[in-house]
């Protein structure tokens, strides 16, 4: 799932086996630490939290075949069938990190409130949209800009990629990370998600490791389900699900993009 999802991939995972996960999240800080002359006592910090609570929400999805088809198969059916159902189930995951909203879902991105929200007019001109995308990226501080990315909705991301410098030059350029291609914006790679829709939040810039956690109960698994029923039909049933939670843990590190 991590391999099929680079936004899911880089999301911070946090094993749990028993029970809710609380991950505290600093809401305030009121002093700063300063240097001290001999025999004084540093300042002692004020220090505000809050906390996130993560659950367990189950994601998956089922597929039934003949045995026929299975015996008849040039292929590993198995592999393929969970390969199939990986790319369904991480798909679910990617939309609801992003957009889930309902309680059976992950908390996502663009429903949090305590990320930092930038509006972009529906008129806005080329250039305003580049001026809003470069102010995505300096409301992150630098220490987050490593690992940070844009991900865009496939319209949005078709319009920035379209759009050239006085110099003839794309703003969008190719480049190469761990042997793979990639696209970069002000320095940073830019992906594209089918989850987020150019009429509400287009774009939403962060470090997902550093912003995004999901408590993982119970990893992915296949399994093989030869009931009675199945059996009498000349039918294998796969199940492939997982246990899993998700919600923003560092709103200072990612900020979104609305149009509404």
């Amino acid at each position: 799932m991590e391999e099929i999802s680079p936004i899911f991939g880089r999301a911070r995972k946090f094993p749990s086996v028993n029970g809710t996960l609380k991950i505290p999240r600093e809401s305030a800080l009121a002093d700063e630490a300063g240097f001290v002359g001999e025999g004084n006592s540093v300042s002692e910090l004020e220090i505000g939290l809050e906390e996130i609570t993560l659950n367990q929400k189950r994601v998956g999805a089922a597929l039934r075949l003949s045995n026929q088809l299975i015996h008849d198969a040039a292929v590993d059916t198995v592999g393929y069938v969970q390969e199939m159902l990986a790319r369904k189930t991480v798909a679910a995951v990617e939309k609801s990190m992003l957009t889930g909203n309902a309680e059976e879902e992950f908390r996502g991105i663009v429903h949090d409130v305590t990320v930092p929200n930038f509006h972009l007019e529906a008129a806005a001109t080329d250039l305003q949209k580049l001026d809003k995308l470069l102010e995505l990226y300096l409301s992150i501080h630098p220490a987050y800009h490593g690992e940070a990315c844009y991900i865009m909705s496939r319209t949005f991301y078709n319009e920035i990629s379209k759009m050239k410098d006085k110099n003839g030059n794309f703003y969008i350029q190719n480049g190469t990370a761990n042997g793979k291609p990639t696209k970069t914006l002000f320095g940073a790679e830019v992906l594209v998600s089918q989850n987020l829709e150019y009429g509400t939040v287009p774009c939403v810039f962060g470090n997902i490791e550093q912003s995004y956690a999901i408590m993982v109960k119970q990893g992915p698994k296949l399994q093989k389900v030869v009931d009675t029923d199945n059996a009498l039909k000349g039918l294998t049933g796969f199940v492939y699900d997982s246990y899993l939670d998700g919600q923003v843990y560092n709103p200072q590190a990612i900020a979104k993009l609305t149009t509404v």
